[in-house]
């Protein structure tokens, strides 16, 4: 009996094979497809781009070029030095006229507070004790100079302003891209990231129970509002998401502690003839006289994003369901074999 059950078995399995085979061949061919779908989605591509920046006394422009077949595309950030506002483009093209999708950033002033209800966030309701604007900061330098992480070159712009008539006391802003994904000071970098550090250096303090901040008008496009996280503001328009993101720390005198975020929304302005939202964002900081935080300008594709967001898990699904296709077929296929056999 057993010999007779051995060789039935035998032979069902024998019977299987090849449309198992078949589909075991197709489960490895989904799979060997999946990261070639994966990039012909991904319009940004990792083909590395072209980094260069125009600048003068008071002013500079970074640019990222791409340019791969039919598909062209130009990142720009660009510094207005004089009233400290960032405008953050992209264009279909480094010679179009029209932006695809934008975010601006100003500065609106940098704060000392009393923290009222100790959370450490900044609330209009807390007591300001002294706070600084455009006005009272002088730019008082503008350099870019080479920059590399993970052996990827990049360029790293760098604006200082002096507090006017407080001698020592700085505010920096350092912007750093990269021609190619890499990582740098622990972030990861896509090739539409810009990376922007806010650097209080010297922070004046004028009483001894206060806590710093700097507060930014952040600004977009959006017919559907923006989108506030714990940790980013993001702006969709079309198929295109602009997003500024920010690190929940920060370097207090050479320790990580933690920021605390307070975004308001603000009437609508109107922009070059276009009509955009306006957020009040606010970074508050532990107590330091040098304060580092790094927050990223930055695009995503929308249609690509719920891929780009699940990619890590993605590939797994679909080789479960092959498998699970493979299991099940071949359940279906030993089935019809026995019922065709008989007891």
């Amino acid at each position: 009996m057993l010999e007779k059950h051995y060789r039935n078995g035998s032979a069902s399995l024998q019977a299987m094979a090849p449309p198992v085979i078949r589909l075991v061949a197709l489960a490895a061919a989904l799979i060997l497809l999946m990261p070639s779908v994966a990039v012909a989605d991904d319009e940004w591509g990792e083909d590395g781009r072209r980094l260069e920046v125009d600048r003068s006394s008071d002013w500079f422009e970074l640019r990222s070029d791409r340019v791969a077949g039919d598909v062209r595309d130009e990142v720009c950030l660009d510094l207005d030095g004089s009233n400290i506002r960032f405008d953050f483009e992209l264009r279909e093209s480094p010679d179009a006229v029209e932006t695809e999708a934008g975010i601006r950033l100003e500065l609106e002033r940098v704060i000392e507070f009393r923290d009222a209800n100790g959370d450490g966030a900044f609330q209009s309701s807390d007591d300001v004790r002294a706070e600084y604007d455009a006005g009272d900061l002088t730019l008082t330098s503008l350099t870019s100079d080479p920059a590399s992480s993970g052996g990827v070159d990049g360029i790293e712009v760098t604006a200082t302003y002096n507090f006017t008539d407080i001698p020592g006391a700085s505010l920096v802003f350092r912007a750093t891209a990269f021609g190619n994904v890499t990582t740098f000071q622990g972030l990861p970098q896509r090739p539409v990231d810009v990376k922007l550090d806010l650097v209080l250096m010297d922070f004046p303090y004028e009483e001894g129970d206060t806590l710093p901040a700097i507060e930014l008008k952040v600004a977009a496009e959006a017919p559907r509002g923006p989108n506030v996280t714990a940790r980013d503001v993001s702006f969709t328009s079309g198929n295109l998401t602009s997003f500024f993101s920010w690190k929940d720390v920060a370097d207090v005198d050479g320790t990580e502690r933690p920021v605390r975020t307070t975004a308001v929304r603000l009437p609508d302005e109107v922009d070059g003839g276009e009509v955009e939202v306006v957020l009040s964002l606010t970074f508050a900081y532990a107590r330091g006289a040098n304060i580092v935080h790094d927050p990223t300008f930055g695009f995503d594709l929308a249609s690509v994003g719920a891929v780009v967001t699940l990619l890590g898990n993605w590939g797994f699904y679909a080789f479960g369901a092959v498998l699970a296709a493979v299991v099940f077929g071949s359940l279906a296929l030993a089935r019809r074999g026995r019922k065709a056999k008989g007891p």
